[in-house]
Parts: C-alpha cells; sequence; structure tokens
C-alpha cells in the first residue's frame, strides 16, 4: 500500500498487515478499545478504504460501502482468522500480500480463512494463501471457509498448493 508522504517511514508498506495482526493478536485477545487516526491528506482514498476495512466496529463486523467489489480483508468476530470479500487479484495483490503475512504470523491452533464473499480469486493470491499456511508456527492446516469452485478447480490443477489448506466441511 503507498502513501503518499509515508516513503521515508520504514515499513509504511506493511501498514495493512500491521493492523489485522494487531487486531487477532492483541484486541481479539484482550478487553481493549483503541481509536486509529489516519492523516487523510498523506493517503489515498483506496487505501483508507481498505485500512477501514481491516478494523471491527463494536457489533463485531467491519464497515462496508455496499456495492464496493473492492478486495477486503476482516477479521473474523467469532474465532480466529479472516475474512476477504470482493476480488483477490491482480488489482489486490498488495491486500493478499498482508493478509498472507498476517496468517502466516498466527500462532493460533484453529484459524480460518473465509472466502465465501470472494466475487474473483486468481492463482498469485490462492499461492500467497497457501505458502502463508505453509509458514504457520502452529504447524496445522489453514481451514478453508466458503471455499468458491474456482479454487476447488485451481487446487485440482496444482495439488501441491492444497498441502497445508483444508477445506472446512470436507
Amino acid at each position: 500500500m503507498r502513501c503518499p508522504g509515508a516513503r521515508r517511514i520504514t515499513g509504511a508498506q506493511r501498514l495493512l498487515e500491521y493492523e489485522l495482526r494487531i487486531h487477532h493478536e492483541v484486541f481479539e485477545q484482550l478487553p481493549l478499545t483503541a481509536w486509529c487516526f489516519y492523516d487523510r491528506r498523506l493517503m489515498p482514498s483506496e487505501a483508507l478504504d481498505v485500512l477501514a476495512g481491516a478494523h471491527l466496529t463494536s457489533k463485531g463486523a467491519a464497515p462496508r460501502s455496499p456495492g464496493r467489489r473492492r478486495l477486503t480483508v476482516t477479521p473474523l468476530a467469532d474465532r480466529p482468522g479472516f475474512r476477504l470479500s470482493g476480488s483477490a487479484g491482480y488489482e489486490s495483490r498488495r491486500a493478499t500480500t498482508a493478509a498472507s503475512a498476517a496468517l502466516a504470523a498466527s500462532t493460533a491452533k484453529d484459524l480460518s480463512l473465509d472466502l465465501s464473499g470472494l466475487d474473483h480469486l486468481d492463482i498469485a493470491a490462492l499461492t500467497d494463501i497457501a505458502h502463508a499456511a505453509r509458514r504457520r508456527a502452529a504447524k496445522t492446516p489453514l481451514r478453508l471457509v466458503g471455499a468458491p469452485p474456482a479454487l476447488r478447480r485451481m487446487l485440482e490443477l496444482f495439488p501441491e498448493l492444497g498441502a497445508d489448506l483444508q477445506e472446512a466441511g470436507r
């Protein structure tokens, strides 16, 4: 994610990964509340949309704009993991990479990735997810929930990607 004015700040390109991990590793574990303040003058609106999607509201759901089909990555409110919604393709590569890094860093034994809100998943996004599952410290499979039929077809074509993935209900 590119943020004008933040180019000189080390790690600024990993802001989405930070937001996803801080929720999963801190706020999900402790009864804390926090406010995030981003200088909207320094960030493009699409970067703010992605960051806003990474935050849960007090009702346990990420804020959504109706009809928006950009990739959003939101922490699951009821169990460890994330939900991908929209399109996971070339245009959302940074968000997919950040989500994959957060998945790989998770220490939760039972970790879920809800894909039921995806309109599109390309092979590069699946590869990022598969590599994240392989790098998990817990060494347990990443549970895929609501996997679209296209994902199953890709795993048939590239079975090596599915070694550390487990489709829920199978």
